[in-house]
């Protein structure tokens, strides 16, 4: 019965197919196969099941379509004989013919390497040193020799070198350093030399300078004793006449080698206490900071210029003002704005003797903050002088400002007060 029954089935499906040759209109055997075989007809959508059925028995074209029974065989439609022939063929072509590998696109052509036009000479071009960029003219304008400026660029170098690992200052650039910190730190020798020749500070800093030295050989003599020391002090007076009985001329000359004790209150990374201790090697110069680890970055930068006029202490400057062997004991004081004039003014008058000078930098258009610390000044036991507009030699050729004080009465005992006490309370 099996084999009858495929034998049938085959029978109508050459039927089916002899009848399609011969009769230009489709012959349809079964609606529901046709429109999927012939293309698409008016007749209504198949149900969802005979599609999903006819897809399950394409999927392998080469077996032969054979119903399980014959009610499946009545209702399914005849294969088309010419369809799997080609799909067979096709198949079969394509698991002989073997496969043609895709042509490689064509890679674009490597640049060819630049040729120079000559042999070249000149070197590859590198930064330049902290020395190469030094300002040479304007540093001699200054009056300093090869050899300071070769300590500048020493201090400088160290300076930038440093500051990659502490933060000692927002400048990075070598020929920038130069300007902004030498130079300007260099303008402000005119106005200090200037009050400090009228105020005889030279005189009384080489007469102070010849009493030390008498009274250093004295006391390495036999017999030493009041005589002695009034034998020094009258030597010391007359030093100290003879040091006021030169010209203006020799005055200024004096001013500049004279050693005048200064200090910079706030110095940070030393300025503009270490460049005013190069550019004026007779000065003793204390720099004041309250960071540790930036007095430890002065001491090996004084170290790596070779100067010795440099002394480093580590205070605040509220407690150092009233240490006995640095309160008012300096004939100059400088700082470089680090605070408002008024809260300057305490930290920084303290430090200077009676007929010593304050020096400090400000900015362009400081007059109503010079004038809100007048009051401070006063009961500080200044007086302020002047303020004058310093026009430094950089480049940038930026203008700012020194506020002159001069110090004619004693500081009372209780400035200045606790730390953090001035910048919080100003007076």
């Amino acid at each position: 019965m099996l084999r009858l029954g495929r034998r049938c089935v085959g029978t109508a499906a050459w039927r089916a197919g002899v009848a399609r040759r011969l009769f230009p209109l489709p012959v349809h055997v079964c609606s529901s196969t046709s429109s999927a075989v012939d293309g698409p007809t008016d007749s209504p959508a198949p149900p969802r099941s005979a599609p999903r059925q006819l897809r399950t028995r394409r999927a392998s074209p080469d077996a032969p379509s054979t119903p399980r029974s014959s009610s499946e065989a009545s209702t399914s439609a005849p294969a088309q004989p010419d369809a799997p022939r080609r799909r067979a063929s096709a198949s079969a072509s394509a698991r002989v013919a073997p496969a043609t590998p895709a042509a490689p696109s064509p890679a674009a052509p490597a640049p060819a390497p630049a040729q120079p036009d000559g042999p070249s000479t000149e070197p590859a071009s590198t930064p330049l040193s902290v020395a190469e960029c030094a300002p040479t003219e304007a540093l001699r304008r200054y009056g300093l020799s090869a050899q300071q400026q070769g300590q500048l660029a020493a201090y400088l170098e160290h300076l930038l070198e440093v500051n990659k690992s502490m933060n000692l200052t927002a400048i990075r650039d070598p020929a920038e350093a130069w300007q902004r910190h030498v130079v300007d730190s260099l303008a402000l020798l005119g106005p200090a030399e200037r009050h400090a020749e009228a105020a005889g500070l030279a005189q009384e800093a080489a007469g102070r300078g010849q009493a030390a030295e008498a009274r250093r050989r004295g006391g390495g003599g036999r017999g030493a004793g009041p005589a002695g020391a009034g034998a020094a002090a009258a030597a010391a007076g007359a030093a100290a006449a003879a040091a006021g009985g030169g010209g203006g001329a020799a005055v200024h000359v004096a001013v500049a080698d004279a050693p005048l004790r200064v200090v910079d209150v706030g110095t940070g990374a030393g300025l503009p206490g270490m460049v005013l201790a190069v550019a004026r090697p007779q000065w003793k110069v204390t720099l004041l900071d309250s960071l540790r680890k930036r007095c430890d970055f002065l001491r090996e930068a004084a170290a790596l210029a070779g100067m010795s006029n440099v002394e480093v202490v580590w205070a605040r400057a509220e407690d150092a003002g009233q240490k006995p062997e640095l309160r008012q004991s300096f004939d100059l004081a400088v700082a470089r704005a680090v605070a408002e004039a008024r809260v300057l003014a305490e930290l920084c008058l303290p430090f200077v003797r009676v007929g010593g000078l304050w020096v400090a930098a400000k900015g362009p258009d400081p007059e109503a903050e010079v004038e809100a610390a007048q009051s401070a000044v006063r009961q500080l036991g200044g007086r302020q002088l002047a303020l004058e507009r310093v026009e430094s030699l950089s480049a940038e050729g930026r203008p700012f400002t020194a506020l002159v004080v001069a110090k004619h009465g004693p500081t009372p005992a209780r400035f200045p007060r606790q730390a953090g006490t001035p910048s919080k309370k100003p007076l």
